[in-house]
């Protein structure tokens, strides 16, 4: 009995154990967002998950938003450009910091697999989503379908 009940415990535990062993820390990236020199419109040419020292921003999955942090210090003026967008708001006479994508754009499987995206979600929805700008970097929630 007492060996019943260790290996019930036993298997019990181990797929919890192993779910709560993912993480959703952020992963160094090398991200693209001229989209008009890639696709020819507004967006996210590519997502670069790499080892080496060529990273501009770090990503973090967190429920449906896909987190992207870019770091100021490794933009040039034309990236910066091509990254940000200014709507007006006609109420308020105000203005607010967005990046545009034109198009949905797919994430790669071994993307999805290091940032432990499940797999019914693989589509950066097409829309418009607000940027936070501090002096040091730039930061983007973008919603995964």
């Amino acid at each position: 009995m007492k060996n019943l009940l260790y290996t019930l415990i036993i298997t019990l535990f181990i797929p919890y154990h192993s779910f709560s062993q993912e993480t959703n820390d952020p992963v160094d990236v090398n991200a693209n967002w001229s989209g008009r020199g890639c696709r020819g419109t507004n967006g996210l040419c590519n997502i670069d998950i790499t080892n080496n020292n060529m990273t501009n921003a770090r990503i973090h999955y967190d429920s449906y938003d896909l987190i992207l942090v870019i770091d100021r210090s490794k933009l040039t003026q034309e990236d910066e450009s091509n990254l940000v967008s200014v709507r007006l708001n006609k109420d308020s006479n105000e203005s607010e910091l967005i990046f545009i994508m034109d198009d949905d754009f797919e994430l790669e499987a071994e993307t999805k697999t290091i940032l432990n995206i499940p797999e019914n979600l693989s589509t950066i929805t097409k829309g418009e989503y607000p940027l936070e700008v501090t002096s040091d970097s730039i930061i983007i929630t973008l919603k995964i379908e």
